[in-house]
């Protein structure tokens, strides 16, 4: 379990500057791309290097995002009920969570392959789709690898008595 962890924290950080590069590049395209159109013309694609950026950054920091427990749970109804009950909740909605997230992986892959197949390309720079959808694919699969982590420690915590 503990190599489990170090793997999955490893290729999260891993992403996670992958995501923070994307950042600081969209930002200074943006930034460029609008003192250009001022002054000049603007650049030549912004709109879907942009488009790809966003979707990098989101991908990218998705993992490590659950990883740090950056998720926000309402538990205002969930603290009133015995400790019993609320681990069958957490347990319920983290594998609801990792469900919906390994649902997305498989949606979004199959999406990829589609937009490959068909050859789908950018409106102004002609760059392929499929190589993008494939970033998110991987980026959604980070996500539900964080929530079957969470899972399992949960639930060696909770054999425990500690939840």
């Amino acid at each position: 379990m503990r190599n489990f962890q170090n793997i999955l924290s490893s290729l999260c950080y891993f992403f996670a500057w992958g995501g923070q590069i994307a950042m600081v590049i969209l930002m200074i395209l943006t930034v460029v791309n609008s003192i250009l159109g001022f002054l000049w013309k603007p650049i030549f694609g912004t709109y879907d290097l942009s488009i790809f950026l966003t979707a990098a950054i989101v991908s990218f920091l998705l993992g490590y995002f659950a990883l740090n427990g950056g998720d926000v749970a309402v538990t205002l109804i969930v603290d009133k009920y015995s400790l019993k009950v609320k681990r069958r909740i957490v347990f319920i909605a983290i594998a609801f969570s990792a469900f919906f997230a390994l649902f997305m992986t498989w949606a979004i892959g199959m999406y990829a392959i589609d937009r490959y197949r068909l050859g789908d390309v950018t409106t102004t720079l002609g760059w392929p789709i499929y190589p993008l959808a494939f970033i998110m694919s991987f980026g959604l699969f980070l996500y539900f690898l964080t929530y079957v982590y969470e899972f399992c420690d949960l639930a060696k915590r909770s054999e425990g008595g500690k939840i």
